[in-house]
């Protein structure tokens, strides 16, 4: 029961986090080039609110020596790739400019959705001599609950198979890259995956021209 618990708990705090989210992308509209960091300033504060609990930082750079960690971060992507790439369209084209504003927005990613969010849930658990391990499956499930519940109760326009697709990616993504966080606690690493996956999933739909545009 109390799994539960946790889990509605981050869940609210993710959809606090999304209204921030949307509040400041309307704000910067106009800025293209710092709507790319939008993930990252919509969840700087709870960020640093919830190491301010547990007393730790996400930066343990030394843990990255540590090979197995960059083989299941590689995994993790590819799997990610394999899932995305049967329900990819081809049919759209990007600038350079573009595809790097996209990857860097990945990157971002990882602020709200593992060093806020399953820290968050990593704290609850400890706090209540719950199974630490367990912030990983919680802390996915929290953002494909969100990711349903923008295409459900927003009435966001998406083909089932699309968010089906979305939904199976972002877990598999979510379970890989959150054990890496876990085990590792350098928020680095999945970072630059989710950059990465963004990359590998829109590289080949770029045109080489639209930089110069």
């Amino acid at each position: 029961m109390l799994y539960f618990v946790v889990f509605l708990i981050g869940f609210l705090l993710s959809g606090i986090w999304i209204a921030c989210n949307i509040f400041i992308s309307q704000r910067l509209k106009r800025s293209e080039t710092v709507l790319m960091f939008r993930p990252l300033f919509s969840a700087i504060i709870p960020t640093i609110v919830v190491y301010l609990l547990i007393g730790d930082h996400p930066f343990h750079f030394e843990t990255l020596l540590d090979y197995r960690v960059w083989i299941i971060a590689a995994a993790a992507v590819a799997a990610t790739c394999v899932i995305m790439t049967l329900g990819l369209q081809k049919n759209e084209t990007y600038k350079a400019a573009e595809l790097m504003e996209m990857c860097v927005e990945a990157a971002c990613m990882e602020i709200p959705q593992r060093a806020m969010m399953q820290t968050f849930v990593l704290w609850l658990l400890e706090k209540w001599d719950l199974n630490p391990i367990c912030c990983i499956l919680i802390n996915a499930l929290i953002w494909c609950a969100g990711i349903l519940f923008q295409a459900v109760v927003i009435q966001k326009q998406s083909a089932v198979k699309k968010l089906t697709i979305e939904l199976i990616s972002s877990f598999v993504f979510s379970i890989g890259v959150g054990y890496v966080f876990y085990t590792a606690g350098c928020i680095l690493l999945p970072m630059a995956a989710h950059a990465l996956e963004r990359f590998l999933m829109n590289y080949h739909r770029k045109t080489i021209q639209g930089s110069t545009e």
